[in-house]
Formats: C-alpha cells, structure tokens, sequence
C-alpha cells in the first residue's frame, strides 16, 4: 500500500473526524441551562447565567468547571455538586455567583469538595437554603462568600482549606464544622447560628489544628466555640485575638459575657472591639502560612489543626457519616472512544505495514524473475 493510498484510506479520515470530535467536546459553555440527570463536566466547562439543575442527585465536576460572576444556579431538592477536579467560582463584590434551591418549598444538597482536588475557589459566592459547603480531603479556598441558612455551613473532614474574610450566619447547625482539618479560619464573621458558631473535634493527639484568628463570633445559640467531645488533646485549639461579642471577653468556661467557650480552646488576648468595624481595623487582604518551628504563637498559620467533634451543646446536631460514597471514577464516553479509535488505527496500520512489506518482497521477486 503506497504512502498516497495510505493518506486516503477511509480508516484516516475516521481518525481526523474522532480527533475533531475531542476538541469540541474538550470545551463546552452552559448558559441559561437545565440540566438532567447525571450531568459530566469535561475539561473545560463555562457556566453563565441561570442554570437549573434538576433530575439528578449529583453533578460531576471531573476536571474544570469556571462559574461566571452573576451566575445563578439553582439546584433541586436533595442534589449536590460533588467536586473531585477544579471548581473555579469567582464572583465579584457588586456581581455574586448564587448557588440556591430551585423551589422555596426544596431543600438542596451541598457542594462537596471530594479528594484531593486543588485550585479550587468560591470567591464572592451566596450559597443558600442547602447542606452548606463540604470539604473532605480537599483544600478549597473559600473567601468572601455569604453562607447562610444551610444546615451547616462549612464541614471540613481532614481538609486544609483556607476560609477567609466570609460571613457564616443563620445556619441550621455549626457555622463552620471542623473534624481532622488543619484549616486557616481567620476574619470571618460568625453569628446567628442555631448551633455553634464553630465546631472542633479531636480523636487522637495531632500536631495539625486549626488556627481560628481574628474572627467575629458572637450571638451563636450553642458555644462560639465548642471542643468539647475531644479527647487525648494534647494541646488547645488557637483562637486567640477574635471578637466574643463582648468587650470582657468568651463566657463558658472563660468569665467574660461573649459566647462560650469550651475547654480545650485557647480564648486568651480576645479583641475588645469588632474586627472590621472601623477604616482603621481593616482585615489584611493576605494571610501568609508559615512553619510552627518559626513560631508556635503566631496567629494566621496553617499548622494546628486535626480532629472535630460532634458538639456538645444545645440545639446543635452534626451528620459526620453524610457523605456520599462515589465509585471510583469511569472514564467519560469520549475517552472510551478514542481508545477504541486508537485501537483500530494500531491495529489496520500493523496490517498495512504487513502488506506494505510484502508487496515489496514480491515486487523485488518479479523484478529478479
């Protein structure tokens, strides 16, 4: 078989048309969409205006998704968004991405964070009327969003998330629920929360726990912060420098007038003012990780935090065992088929190859004859 012949077999114009297929499945925009059952998000997937998605318990982020600012999604009763690529979510001050319910009679799932996934961010995001935000072996940064009426608003499970400079009120539970999660919580707004504003919990002595710092936590119907159900700690929780509502300070085991604190909590050099409250006590715009071996004190690091417990306090209730546990994943229908694609194209280019050789030989054969 020539090189011409070869150009033109009908196998390499299969092969041009799979190729072309890819490329415009690998980028792919919904706009004003509904969205069924079992929706995949491919490599790069844009969403824009008012998304519904409905008839599905899950949405599948494999590799990216961008939400454009002003973004409404509206998501049906009992469905989630399960995250295990990149979620890009950034809205603007004036121009929020909003995940709600799709009726005000439904409640919806959460987004859950699942594995470790990185580069994901909800930034100037409303999530609203669902389970709240999920992060389980993950490291989202979540900044700037307004997380309210949700049964909790932020769960993290062994996650180091960066949680910053949001406002987490109205929640049916804990504001924040932290269990096994080295997790940064610094200048946040936590208050009307029917449970705790934040929940800790510790299961076996850990070198990493969470760093609470300079957050306003008061008017919680539970503690402000509870860590109450941990055992073999070893060391407190750091929330030194937040705001308790109250210029003497946490009450609970503490003697101020605040919100309570439990025990393992370290509450000491509370702020006697609201963070934020006046020009010159704005919150820094940027929060710098550091070691513990520089320094153990030191507010805004990311070295302190493992396990979170179930509260114990009034009207607060935790689901730990809610996450839904997902096979391993499939690949998408469009891999399936350039493998196959592939497969063949080997398979007819051996053959050619054979023949190729072949009538060679025998042209050499009639050539010596």
């Amino acid at each position: 078989m020539t090189e011409q012949t070869l150009k033109h077999h009908p196998i390499m114009y299969l092969l041009i048309i799979s190729t072309a297929f890819l490329v415009l499945q690998s980028s792919k925009t919904m706009a004003n969409a509904s969205v069924g059952c079992e929706l995949q998000a491919h490599s790069t997937e844009t969403w824009s205006g008012i998304i519904i998605i409905n008839e599905t318990k899950t949405v599948h982020v494999w590799e990216s998704v961008l939400i454009e600012p002003g973004t409404v999604v509206k998501l049906c009763e009992n469905t989630s968004i399960n995250v295990r690529g990149r979620l890009i979510a950034e809205g603007e001050e004036d121009n929020m991405i909003i995940f709600t319910h799709n009726n005000s009679n439904e409640h919806w799932g959460n987004i859950n964070f699942e594995y470790p996934n990185t580069g994901s961010i909800l930034k100037y995001c409303s999530v609203e009327y669902g389970d709240g935000i999920r992060c389980k072996d993950s490291s989202p940064i979540i900044s700037y969003c307004i997380i309210s009426k949700n049964r909790d608003g932020i769960s993290l499970y062994e996650s180091s998330s960066l949680i910053t400079h949001n406002t987490l009120s109205y929640n049916y539970n804990s504001g924040i629920l932290c269990r096994a999660s080295p997790a940064i919580i610094s200048y946040n707004n936590i208050f009307e929360n029917n449970g705790n504003g934040i929940t800790c919990i510790f299961r076996i002595p850990s070198k990493d726990l969470p760093k609470i710092n300079y957050n306003n936590i008061y008017n919680n119907s539970g503690y402000g912060i509870n860590a109450d159900d941990s055992t073999l700690v070893l060391r407190k929780v750091n929330a030194t420098h937040n705001w308790w509502g109250s210029i003497d300070g946490p009450s609970g085991i503490a003697s101020g007038s605040g919100d309570e604190v439990s025990k393992h909590v370290d509450y000491s050099e509370w702020e006697t003012k609201e963070i934020g409250k006046d020009d010159t006590d704005t919150p820094c715009k940027n929060i710098t990780i550091v070691s513990e071996s520089e320094d153990s004190n030191e507010s805004c690091k990311a070295d302190d935090f493992n396990n979170t417990s179930i509260p114990n306090n009034k009207n607060d209730q935790v689901y730990l065992n809610n996450f839904q546990e997902e096979k391993k994943v499939i690949p998408s229908s469009e891999a399936v088929y350039l493998l196959a694609t592939l497969v063949i194209f080997s398979f007819y280019l051996k053959r050619w190859k054979i023949y190729g050789h072949q009538s060679i030989y025998d042209d050499k054969r009639s050539v010596r004859t």
